[in-house]
């Protein structure tokens, strides 16, 4: 329940800045900060700027502001020539970003050759934050109130996962990031051969109590994956187990000479038994490995643990990542999970194949798995048995070899797998730790300020993040799927969110990798309830860390918004290696066959599939190095990708029909697969009408330049001049930077559960689906159709098909008379407003040009 009030304290306190404009050198304005939020330890930046070159610094360093939002409101207010002076004659003027807040001072600031201009942004106070903190701890306690039975079965039955999910879920944080986004490193992958001497032997101590059904395979795996010469100390402490000592003592036969079993003759605890083992290696002046019996390692696990000891004299002791190891636990910093049987061997493969062998200072080391250096158990030869039967006597023994001027480290490279607590049980492993919590403090006060540090820095999140990703893709025993997909909203936004949430109720994991962010690319993880991330700007590191995954599904959902999509169909094609890797290519626009991705042209206009010699500015692409790209070179380029996919996943037949132009040869592989409408949309009852200037010609959702915005404009100043023509209303937003006369509404965003009083409010008796493009699916035509009023649309893409399919839908031509005949033909109808059932008929085309007006 901490966990839970963290997060939700992080998701609701949040502290808001109003709008401040940002003043040029000159006075004048240039931008503004449009919102500020702060929320627990992190800051969200909201805002536009005329001027390039934005950098945030605060304590946690310098970062860079990308601009990548279009800004029609912008772009208007300021004029054409303005935006033009600044070099923003495209209107992407608009920023979002986040970065680290604890507490300090924050300024926006922009950096040029010629000038440096600051915005010193306002923090909230201590005593805002207190006041802020009570407010939110009021309202945990009402929700724990309200949900008090729920958390006792939480409790009572042992804290199961899905009841934890659940608990999230009525907390209101079950979609909250566990972690900051850092960058990955580089330096921290692509793995280079190690120098160990592979005939430097160890000592491996190993204490036994119980948990007789993890012995065998635990000591297997030593006997089997063991790559250094090795022999290892049995301490068995009088177990309460009868199974336990005789099965020891057969195995420990079949290995004389390598394998060594004391007896305890009473139970001496955990201490006192690793004290006995490193009193018979110290005999042997070997390094020593501290090894739990509940302990997997994998396939050449000693020479990585020792490698570093060899590199580095003053390194006093070496811990390994693992499911359960405090501040070297994968997926999370300090959390523990159960992984699958064997699925260490997976995750520490790709820990083998990607990670760096680097060692990570680190407060402590963490004895499931430890190697240790020989000198320094010449200084400090035994744990202190002050620590009872365990837990906090490696802390104690770190600490003691620090003062003496050594090191701790972890690694990255190597994974083992601890089942935790299996030879003491939860119960008392948690009461230990609480003892030698408080004893650790007292002795070393500075020690948890140390982990904090640890745990706010991560040294280790590139491996971290690297494993957690290996460990995802052990969680279910399908592939996991793995997604490039931009960070804008919309169809392909909300057909992955559908994707998602359904192999998370059937607990499977799933990767995104967004593009078109503050950084080129983002990598989000979502498994069991959490979302893990990690941002990185090299295609090299991307590849590196998702390449070697086993059993992957990789899907190419959408790749606009990428400042060098060229690349993308070689870098999907990179991370699909391996023959059991499906692809599989999603069309929700047009993307892979022209830098526009609605086929427009230059002009607005839809003329087809563009042939690979136009020479219009729309279909070529120009590189951030300035190269121009041709739509020939386009195509060639994402033909690859193409040709790679194994499965292409298009959502209407019309979208099936452009592609087989571009690519005939892979229609065995395209399947046309149309969105399922989930969303329950109002059917509404219209009324008789007595004149066609009651009734509204309504426009449902988001109106932008390729979803008619110019048209609407074209055709409301066009009704302006049209004796007792109806009214116009836009249901949703629309683009600010193309003019409409007063009389239309525009309600800005809606949803479907108001969707009906909206009709009603404004009277709508007929629907127009303005755009100019082929869509590939239109979720928005579908929501009009199924309200049973009339809809008009153009003979293009999938808006077009469905609407001529559907019994309430007219194909019009695309002028506004042709759209006023049909308005009038159809609000004509006084009985119910719908058209004939089972009949879809189209308004005959005028050749009359319509008298545009501005």
């Amino acid at each position: 329940m901490k966990t839970i009030f963290t997060r939700f304290q992080n998701s609701t306190v949040i502290f808001t800045v109003a709008l401040r404009p940002l003043h040029d050198v000159d006075g004048s304005i240039v931008g503004y900060i449009e919102r500020v939020e702060f929320c627990g330890d992190r800051v969200h930046l909201f805002g536009w700027s005329l001027l390039d070159n934005l950098v945030l610094l605060s304590e946690a360093g310098p970062k860079r502001i990308r601009r990548r939002l279009h800004r029609g409101d912008v772009a208007t207010a300021m004029g054409p020539l303005r935006m033009v002076e600044t070099r923003n004659r495209d209107g992407r003027v608009g920023f979002s970003t986040e970065l680290d807040w604890h507490g300090d001072a924050i300024t926006l600031c922009s950096r040029s050759d010629s000038k440096k201009v600051h915005w010193p942004i306002p923090v909230p106070s201590s005593r805002d934050k207190t006041a802020a903190r009570r407010k939110a701890m009021v309202v945990f306690a009402g929700l724990a109130l309200r949900n008090a039975a729920l958390i006792t079965c939480y409790f009572a039955k042992g804290k199961p996962k899905q009841t934890l999910l659940a608990l999230r879920r009525r907390f209101g944080v079950d979609n909250v990031i566990n972690r900051n986004v850092d960058q990955l490193s580089a330096k921290a992958l692509f793995p280079s051969k190690l120098s160990t001497n592979t005939n430097t032997p160890i000592s491996i101590i190993m204490p036994v109590y119980n948990a007789f059904e993890l012995l065998e395979n635990s000591l297997s795996r030593i006997e089997q994956y063991t790559d250094l010469p090795w022999n290892l100390i049995l301490i068995e402490d009088a177990s309460s187990d009868e199974r336990v000592l005789p099965w020891l003592r057969s195995w420990a036969e079949m290995f004389p000479g390598k394998v060594s079993l004391i007896k305890n003759e009473t139970n001496q605890g955990f201490i006192n038994s690793v004290n006995r083992g490193l009193k018979q290696a110290a005999e042997l002046e070997r390094n020593v490995v501290l090894l739990n019996s509940d302990a997997f390692v994998p396939a050449g696990w000693a020479s990585r643990l020792i490698n570093p000891l060899l590199e580095d004299p003053s390194i006093a002791s070496v811990t390994p990542m693992s499911n359960d190891a405090t501040i070297f636990s994968v997926p999370s910093i300090a959390r523990s999970v159960k992984i699958n049987a064997g699925a260490v061997d997976e995750i520490d493969a790709v820990a083998r194949a990607t990670v760096a062998p680097l060692a990570v200072s680190a407060p402590t080391g963490v004895g499931f798995c430890m190697g240790i250096n020989r000198q320094a158990l010449k200084h400090v030869p035994y744990l202190d048995v002050a620590f009872g039967h365990g837990y906090g006597e490696e802390v104690d023994w770190c600490q003691k070899t620090r003062a003496l001027g050594m090191r701790h480290v972890g690694i990255g490279n190597l994974f083992v797998e601890h089942f935790g607590g299996a030879s003491f049980g939860v119960g008392r492993k948690n009461i230990a730790t609480e003892a030698s919590r408080k004893r650790i403090t007292s002795r070393y006060p500075t020690y948890d300020a140390e982990v904090q540090r640890f745990l706010k820095d991560d040294p280790l999140h590139t491996a971290r993040f690297t494993l957690a990703l290996a460990y995802a893709a052990t969680v279910h025993h399908s592939p996991i799927h793995i997604y490039l997909a931009h960070s804008m909203k919309g169809g392909a936004q909300k057909c992955m969110e559908e994707r998602i949430a359904s192999r998370e109720n059937d607990g499977m994991p799933t990767i995104i990798i967004r593009i078109g962010g503050d950084n080129r690319f983002k990598i989000e993880l979502h498994v069991a309830g959490d979302v893990h991330q990690a941002v990185t700007e090299s295609e090299d590191v991307l590849i590196e860390v998702l390449r070697h995954l086993p059993r992957k599904h990789v899907v190419y959902s959408c790749g606009v918004g990428d400042p060098d999509p060229i690349q993308l169909p070689d870098i999907l094609i990179a991370i699909a290696s391996g023959s059991d890797t499906n692809l599989e290519v999603l069309f929700h626009d047009y993307f892979p066959l022209s830098p526009s991705y609605n086929l427009v042209d230059s002009t607005l206009k839809y003329r087809g599939v563009p042939a690979t010699d136009t020479d219009d500015p729309a279909h070529i692409f120009t590189r951030p190095d300035g190269t121009q790209v041709s739509l020939a070179e386009w195509r060639e380029c994402w033909t690859k990708l193409i040709e790679r996919a194994n499965t292409i996943i298009v959502f209407s037949d019309n979208s099936k029909r452009i592609l087989m132009e571009v690519w005939p040869h892979v229609e065995c592989r395209i399947v046309v697969h149309p969105h399922t409408i989930t969303n329950t949309v109002p059917r509404v009852a219209c009324r008789p009408l007595k004149s066609a200037t009651e009734a509204r010609i309504g426009v449902l959702g988001a109106i932008g330049d390729v979803k008619g915005a110019q048209f609407l404009s074209d055709f409301a100043w066009w009704l302006q001049k049209e004796p007792e023509a109806p009214g116009l209303v836009i249901i949703g937003e629309f683009d600010s930077r193309f003019s409409l006369p007063d009389p239309v509404n525009v309600t800005g965003s809606y949803n479907l559960d108001n969707l009906e009083n909206l009709i009603h409010q404004y009277r709508v008796g007929v629907w127009l689906m303005p755009s100019i493009w082929p869509e590939t699916f239109s979720y928005t035509t579908h929501e009009m159709i199924a309200t049973g009023l009339p809809v008009l649309a153009f003979d293009l893409g999938a808006q077009g098909d469905t609407v001529r399919a559907a019994p309430n839908g007219l194909i019009v031509d695309q002028t506004p008379k042709a759209v006023m005949t049909a308005v009038r033909s159809v609000l004509a109808k006084e009985t119910s407003g719908r058209l004939v059932k089972g009949v879809a008929r189209s308004v005959p085309k005028t050749t009359e040009q319509p008298n545009w007006v501005g």
